[in-house]
């Protein structure tokens, strides 16, 4: 894996974001997104990971109507403009722009700024790169999250605003493959738990060949008392170079 910090990438991100700021002046405009956490250098470093279905507005108004709808999973281009809500509500927005080219304003709310990745299992997050640090919270199994950076065996990641920290590198995939399963089996996981969440999830993968899927069904069989289907299944696949991933358009 190759992840260098860009720290003049996110300067200009910073910057971009104040400058661009419509509705407000510079020193109150909306901060980037997840403009707190180092991104790795590459391709594109706007590039912007849906982890939550978002609507796509004309403006940066909840209440305009909106000119397309981003799944989880896509990514979008973070285009340097931010504005405040005008409903003075605790949100602001970004300017994005979708994979075919349409522009527009998304909340900020399920946007995180880095490589799309996916939990191969259930993972404690860590305040810092060591397992000695405390943790605040875990990833569940097949958890969607922004990749922003590596350190040592240990890679950045967001799922959230409030939730990002450091997870081992083998817990997280960026192969496609489980990046797309995460994003399929999660709407379908939604609000359902143990074995009702984990059957969801594996009944919309029609390809259960990638890691995801494996780690789920393993999971499902180890609550069910019985054996993997197959060799290979009880855990999942060696992970490839975290910097071969390709975002998932």
């Amino acid at each position: 894996m190759n992840l260098r910090i860009s720290v003049l990438s996110l300067s200009a991100v910073g910057l971009l974001a104040c400058v661009g700021c419509r509705k407000a002046p510079p020193s109150s405009a909306a901060p980037a997104p997840v403009a707190d956490v180092a991104a790795p250098v590459q391709d594109n470093p706007n590039q912007i990971v849906v982890t939550s279905r978002t609507a796509i507005l004309p403006e940066p108004d909840a209440k305009a109507k909106s000119i397309a709808v981003v799944q989880s999973g896509e990514t979008l281009v973070f285009l340097g403009d931010s504005a405040d809500s005008p409903s003075g509500k605790n949100e602001s927005f970004y300017k994005v722009k979708l994979s075919d080219g349409t522009e527009g304003w998304a909340r900020n709310y399920g946007l995180i700024l880095g490589h799309p990745g996916a939990a191969l299992l259930e993972t404690p997050v860590f305040q810092r790169p060591t397992i000695l640090a405390p943790t605040h919270g875990k990833l569940p199994l097949g958890q969607l999250v922004g990749i922003q950076g590596s350190q040592d065996d240990f890679v950045k990641v967001a799922a959230s605003r409030w939730q990002s920290g450091w997870v081992r590198k083998s817990d997280i995939s960026s192969d496609p493959a489980d990046v797309l399963a995460a994003a399929l089996a999660g709407p379908a996981m939604a609000k359902k738990s143990g074995k009702p969440a984990l059957e969801a999830g594996l009944a919309v993968l029609t390809d259960r060949s990638s890691g995801i899927a494996k780690a789920f069904q393993a999971k499902l069989d180890s609550l069910n008392g019985t054996a993997p289907a197959s060799e290979g299944t009880a855990q999942p696949v060696a992970q490839p170079a975290m910097d071969s991933a390709k975002p998932v358009q």
